[in-house]
């Protein structure tokens, strides 16, 4: 992600989708110094670029040694200073990254970085909340108490701690424009297991097309999920809403894992999910919420033996 470094303590601050550079506390880098503004200036991403911009401040905004004109807007490169108030209150842009999702413990100014657009809180070992991009409904926080919208600068409690999450608005993930049509249609998964079943390798078919998504551990969870809701389809139960629902307490029985562990999953399952680009149609595992219960987020689904 993008970086500024203080040249004279060599500090550090990874740059949000919009930081405030300010001698405001409310600032997200606050500069204890009289010469500096409340808020002074503005670092944003926006159109694929960062840029500053000075918010009128008293003793100026200078870029490689240039004032700016209040509320002038200039694209920054690696290795340009800039400069708030004093000399001695410069930073040097040491990259430009895109902006990625993470989170802050105000108490002790931890940070933890999302990978691969999932931010697992308090971490990825032990994730009790997943952020992820949930497609046309921008951010979403997912947890045992069920999926929701989740905004930036919201407080996210995990781990017993309370995290401020600072989410980019414009950054979304690459979608393959192969596996989603303008109904909103989505693909279906096909297991194919070994007979012995430590063997599950899972692919994204869509009409002729398929995405291998190759075997990993975490299939064998969503095979489980695959397996509940064809057999409550088959006996046709209820409606669709009331298929293939397991509760977390019988999952983890199934699975011989601690809650901890059943959580890992299921973030390296949305994880893949996002990397290949389908996780904005396809949710891996649905939540409902308050209720403890999980299944696999499609009803197209075939098991077949290898």
């Amino acid at each position: 992600m993008a970086t500024i470094r203080h040249p004279i303590t060599q500090r550090q601050h990874a740059l949000a989708a919009r930081t405030i550079i300010g001698r405001s506390r409310r600032c997200d880098l606050s500069v204890d110094d009289a010469a500096v503004s409340g808020e002074h200036l503005a670092i944003w991403w926006s159109d694929g670029a960062w840029h500053v911009r000075d918010l009128g401040s008293t003793n100026g905004t200078l870029r490689n040694g240039v004032r700016l004109d209040p509320g002038q807007t200039e694209a920054l490169e690696v290795g340009d200073v800039i400069t708030t108030g004093r000399s001695d209150h410069s930073w040097i842009i040491e990259d430009l990254d895109p902006p990625v999702a993470f989170a802050v413990d105000p108490a002790t100014g931890q940070r933890v970085l999302a990978t691969d657009d999932v931010l697992a809180l308090p971490d990825a070992a032990h994730p009790e909340v997943l952020i992820s991009l949930g497609g046309a409904d921008g951010w979403i926080a997912e947890s045992s108490e069920g999926v929701r919208a989740v905004a930036d600068q919201q407080p996210i409690q995990a781990g017993g701690r309370l995290w401020r999450v600072h989410l980019p608005v414009e950054h979304r993930g690459t979608v393959d424009a192969s596996l989603t049509t303008a109904s909103g249609v989505r693909g279906g998964l096909v297991f194919r297991v070994s007979q012995d079943e430590e063997y599950v390798e899972l692919q994204l078919r869509r009409g002729a097309q398929t995405v291998e998504l190759g075997a990993r551990s975490h299939h064998y969870l969503l095979l489980l999920l695959a397996r509940q809701r064809l057999k409550d389809a088959a006996a046709a139960e209820g409606p669709d809403t009331g298929q293939g629902w397991l509760h977390t307490e019988e999952l983890m029985a199934m699975l011989a894992v601690p809650e901890t562990h059943l959580n890992v999953q299921i973030f390296r399952a949305r994880k893949q999910f996002l990397k290949a680009g389908c996780g904005s149609e396809l949710v891996p595992v649905e939540r409902r919420p308050g209720a403890g219960l999980l299944r696999i987020g499609t009803d197209r689904l075939a098991i077949e033996a290898i």
